[in-house]
């Protein structure tokens, strides 16, 4: 995967079920499925449920992740916006 690929990763193109990560926008155009190890997948597990506790879901009252929220975040809770892959 690309920086940029990994940077603009959105919980709704991560399948932990499956255990692969959808990419919608890459370079060459073409929708892919990348497979995730099991590092990756430890590491996701944890911030999905961080990001699912902190948004309630107002249907049931249960709390759900933001679907279009970026998975990654700069260490101090920023986002990575507006800055080019190959400069961070």
């Amino acid at each position: 995967m690309r920086k940029g690929e990994i940077l603009g990763l959105t919980w709704d193109h991560v399948d932990l079920s499956r255990g692969v990560l959808l990419l919608e926008q890459t370079k060459s155009g073409r929708r892919r499925e990348v497979p995730m190890n099991r590092a990756v997948y430890d590491a996701l597990q944890p911030l999905y449920a961080t990001a699912r506790a902190a948004l309630p879901k107002p249907e049931s009252g249960e709390k759900a992740a933001d679907p279009t929220g970026l998975v990654f975040r700069k260490r101090h809770g920023d986002w990575f916006v507006g800055q080019h892959p190959d400069g961070l």
